[in-house]
């Protein structure tokens, strides 16, 4: 219900994206990589599924999935190196950097 509400606010334009406030029991963290710091969301309880999302995106992304999958998993999406509110360093961005 709630995430059917922030989707609604949103599509209305009410909201600009849905947020970890939009899904019930999230908490942020922040996690230091080297030189890195990495942002992510997280909830639920259960095995563990990690979202990671592509180029222009942000964990936001996936809030929706993580609404209806929180239940039964542990659901952690993360801000990728340059993206949403981790760290965006002026280099660092191969393929090596990201593994």
């Amino acid at each position: 219900i709630v995430l059917r509400v922030a989707e609604a606010r949103h599509r209305s334009g009410q909201l600009g994206q849905p947020t970890e406030m939009d899904l019930p029991g999230a908490s942020t963290l922040d996690c230091r990589v080297g030189a890195v710091t990495l942002h992510a969301v997280a909830a639920g309880k259960g095995p563990l599924a990690i979202f990671l999302h592509g180029i222009t995106a942000n964990a936001h992304v996936f809030l929706p999935l993580m609404s209806r999958l929180a239940d039964r998993f542990r659901v952690v999406s993360i801000d990728m190196r340059g993206h949403g509110r981790s760290s965006k360093p002026s280099s660092g961005y191969t393929a090596d950097d990201y593994a």
